[in-house]
């Protein structure tokens, strides 16, 4: 999720010779980027809301790549700059509204630190946004930046309704401690109930969900989205990343979020970090902002 590149005949551009270790990166690099992915779980869903009902002005081609992906976060950001009057009348809240307002102010006041960095904003796609049901079921995001092979998983902070039902969970949740070297834990943990749900699902089970097939020509990665009924977001999330591996297995993970989205992401990377290293590679790299507290240990 990652700000634009200019655009090149998929032929021309080589992996091989672009690419960068995430080691090049510095801890600060890494927690800005994050915190720039978190801030577009907000921002995208209303953006696609508004560009699927023909809303938006700005350059037509690029509001389809909105719709289809994949999408550079920088083009996200200057179909919502050109839109941002009507975004904000179009939004229902106004504590939401002044977030964004602040957000874009802050990227403002930031911007020229974020032209120093172009190589990396400009090397990187979202390749699925998941907000069919963005009131009804957690939204998330997943990006691949090539030049410094990386994949970002970003969930959405609280704005449904049934985010906010779902903060208010406050039960603990006792499940099987997936990490069996941790004798002194013991074989199960307490987890936020609400949190637990929204991820994993009730008895093991969330909504049903559909997803489009996703490409990016640059990368050649095709991910399979078709799945099941009643199959758990997490297991959703992890064989999308999962098929990108197959083909990047040098790439590393990363999953970021702000608030819910970081209580998300918690959760996540746990059951990522314990999945087998020929489904994701470690290490597996969380980054939030705001994350409540997950679990009762």
């Amino acid at each position: 999720m990652t700000p634009p590149r200019e655009e090149q005949p998929a032929e021309d551009v080589e992996v091989g010779d672009t690419s960068t270790s995430t080691s090049s990166l510095s801890l600060y690099e890494e927690t800005k980027f994050m915190m720039e992915c978190a801030f577009l779980m907000f921002l995208v869903p209303d953006l696609r809301a508004l560009a699927k009902q023909g809303e938006l002005e700005g350059d037509s081609e690029t509001i389809q790549r909105l719709i289809d992906l994949p999408c550079s976060a920088y083009e996200a950001y200057s179909v919502y700059e050109q839109n941002f009057e009507k975004i904000s009348k179009a939004i229902d809240s106004e504590e939401r509204s002044e977030m964004y307002l602040s957000a874009i102010r802050a990227r403002a006041f930031a911007r020229e630190q974020v032209e120093e960095r172009q190589d990396m904003l400009e090397d990187g796609s979202l390749v699925v946004f998941d907000d069919e049901k963005s009131e009804e079921e957690l939204v998330y995001g997943v990006g691949v930046n090539r030049r410094y092979k990386f994949v970002v998983v970003a969930f959405r902070g609280s704005v449904s309704h049934q985010d906010f039902i779902q903060d208010a969970k406050i039960f603990v949740s006792t499940v099987p401690n997936p990490v069996e070297d941790l004798e002194e834990v013991g074989d199960r943990i307490g987890v936020h109930l609400g949190f637990q749900e929204y991820l994993f699902g009730r008895d093991g089970t969330t909504g049903l969900q559909s997803r489009t097939n996703v490409s990016d020509e640059k990368r050649d990665i095709n991910v399979v989205t078709s799945s099941p009924a009643k199959k758990r977001k997490a297991d959703i999330i992890t064989d999308t990343v999962a098929e990108i591996f197959q083909e990047h297995p040098d790439y590393r993970l990363y999953v970021t979020g702000h608030s819910l989205g970081g209580a998300l992401s918690c959760l996540f990377t746990f059951s990522a970090a314990v999945a087998p290293d020929d489904v994701i590679p470690k290490p597996v790299t969380c980054i939030t902002t705001g994350a409540p507290k997950v679990s009762s240990g």
